[in-house]
């Protein structure tokens, strides 16, 4: 957690606080959101049209919380990453809802963040996108009246294990999108001496130790810093929120206005922090220390302007890939209205992610060792660092996880699912595919779909981990067990696979003879059948494959089983397969085919 210490400035630091709503035994949620969205009131389609919000979980309690799962979307639907929908009779065409940005995998909206720490908070961000311009091009934000602006809503809720007792928690926010004057005038800037005063870098890199800067960064390795400089100006009275009958004095700051230019599925907001200075009309300036807000109400009304240094913490989860921020601010600029300025043709860089130098090694027996009914097929899964930097962010929801399925036709061996290496790693189970995950091993085990071990700390640098299972093989159903595992970091899909194929043994056999069909002596030239004094030809190459689609041709589709040379008389066979369909093919390139055939 970042603290801040300015000394350079005396002022009394402003720190605002949201109370708790819906604590549920230890568990407690709270939102980072703005009470408004932008939408530009001149050109709605060139302005805002996505925003970050937030949710702090938190533990309030005296033992550790686990298995703690976050969602958005809407709860009582149950559908992470779909948002409730509004009709609306203000004379606007279409429903309306939130779209979840950047939900590449449809996981992005559930986060499973593990375990928090007695009296510790884990803040998640997603990035929501919000319509304009209804079906029919009219603004949201209906004619001049605050009656008629749209409103939208998203739900949060979460779960967890306290020492075995199961806790939920779940709350609603309501956004209403408010016309913006516009004021395209370079508001906003990259963090940088050509905007920022020096004396204000140097107290926060006096504090921190470091200037941020745009870079790149290994996926699931290191942050991407980017900081933004905000020219907020003077603010006044805007929209009564709170509903005390007197307008706020509020700014509103946001990395991506223009979603078409980011990727969620490439960096995923971690953290904001940063310095709000407020310039009064005695002469002296107004610190406000912040991290992990987005909206800031009751900026005092004595003011005659203000400036913001925003840090947005960026945690690249795929690779190779670019984004390009789209800053924006909001300020209230006189009662019942506010203005905003984006600023998105401002050279903002594209901060690049490169993949994690990862190594990963699925193993698994070449055959089934015996005919079914088989046991203790044991399958390895190797995860090596060879990156300079360690990998994983368990702390953001993005640790390290290897990941498998049972293979098809296989039972997992109850008790069978170990791991070796450091950090620890927390084994988790799934009967469903995948939809849902618990650390307690189903019973009975052959239920058992899926298997991930999530990694409780970071992979050092040149550190390997290995985790395994068994499956046992209960009769004649598949001919190859195949199978493929994965690396990735949290919920999201694998960014690196291997996979392992086992020979299922059984009784029957295929072979017979290569000779030549030159009739020899005797027989009866090339037809198909070895009469007469027909040799065989030793040493050739034999290939069998598995015709996985039966079509008896070897296509894509068709699996590599086994290989062998025929001996002195031409004579080959594979012995100890299943019951299918197979391809055997000659090596028409071995040097040991007769000349011409």
């Amino acid at each position: 957690m970042f603290k801040f210490y300015f000394t350079l400035i005396l002022s009394t630091l402003f720190l605002t606080f949201l109370g708790a709503t819906n604590p549920t035994g230890d568990l407690r949620l709270e939102v980072i959101s703005a009470y408004n969205f932008v939408v530009d009131s001149n050109s709605p389609e060139s302005g805002p049209s996505s925003a970050y919000v937030g949710v702090e979980v938190c533990n309030d309690g005296a033992n550790d919380l686990t298995d703690v799962v976050v969602n958005i979307g809407d709860f009582n639907a149950g559908t992470p990453g779909v948002y409730p929908s509004n009709t609306v009779s203000f004379g606007y065409s279409g429903t309306f809802s939130f779209e979840h940005s950047g939900n590449c995998d449809d996981t992005d909206a559930i986060r499973n963040i593990g375990t928090i720490a007695a009296g510790e908070c884990v803040t998640q961000y997603w990035l929501l996108e919000y319509p304009v311009v209804d079906a029919s091009g009219k603004s949201t934000i209906g004619a001049n009246s605050l009656d008629d602006d749209l409103t939208l809503d998203f739900d949060y809720w979460a779960t967890a294990d306290d020492g075995g007792t199961p806790l939920a928690a779940d709350d609603s926010w309501t956004v209403t999108l408010r016309s913006m004057i516009s004021a395209m005038a370079n508001k906003s800037a990259p963090n940088g001496t050509n905007k920022v005063p020096s004396e204000y870098l140097a107290a926060i890199e006096e504090e921190l130790g470091w200037r941020p800067d745009i870079g790149s960064a290994s996926a699931g390795s290191e942050f991407e810093l980017q900081g933004v400089w905000y020219d907020l100006g003077n603010i006044n009275k805007g929209y009564d929120n709170d509903g005390d009958f007197i307008p706020d004095y509020n700014i509103f700051m946001q990395p991506v206005g223009d979603p078409s230019k980011f990727d969620p599925c490439c960096y995923k907001l971690t953290k904001t922090y940063g310095l709000i200075i407020v310039k009064l009309t005695d002469g002296t300036e107004h610190l406000i220390p912040f991290e992990d807000q987005l909206y800031f109400s009751d900026i005092p009304d004595n003011n005659r302007g203000a400036v913001g240094l925003v840090f947005y913490e960026f945690l690249p989860v795929s690779a190779p890939c670019s984004s390009a921020l789209t800053p924006y601010q909001c300020v209230a600029s006189g009662r019942d209205n506010e203005k905003y300025n984006g600023d998105f043709g401002a050279s903002f860089g594209a901060p690049s992610s490169s993949p994690p130098d990862i190594a990963f090694d699925k193993t698994g027996p070449v055959t089934s060792g015996t005919a079914p009914p088989a046991t203790g097929l044991t399958y390895n899964l190797a995860v090596t660092n060879n990156d300079s930097e360690p990998a994983g962010i368990p702390a953001f929801s993005m640790p390290l996880v290897i990941s498998d399925a049972i293979p098809a036709g296989t039972d997992y061996a109850v008790g069978t699912a170990t791991y070796i290496g450091t950090p620890t790693a927390t084994i988790e189970f799934s009967i469903d595919n995948g939809a849902t995950w618990t650390t307690v091993e189903p019973s009975p085990a052959n239920l058992v779909t899926n298997i991930r071990w999530w990694l409780n700390d970071v992979l050092a640098s040149g550190a390997t981990v290995t985790a395994s299972f068994d499956v046992d093989l209960p009769s004649f159903t598949i001919p190859v067990i195949e199978n493929e595992g994965g690396v990735g970091f949290g919920s999201d899909d694998p960014f690196i696979t291997d996979d392992a194929a086992t020979i299922v043994l059984g009784t029957n056999s295929i072979g017979d003879t290569v000779f030549e069909d030159d009739g020899g002596t005797t027989g009866t030239l090339g037809n198909g059948t070895q009469d007469g004094d027909e040799g065989g030809v030793a040493g050739i190459e034999i290939y069998l494959f598995l015709d996985a689609n039966g079509d008896g041709i070897l296509d894509g589709n068709d699996v590599a089983l086994d290989t062998v040379t025929t001996d002195g008389s031409g004579n080959y066979s594979f012995d100890n397969l299943p019951d299918g369909d197979f391809l055997v093919i000659i090596n028409d390139t071995d040097p040991d085919l007769p000349v011409g055939w």
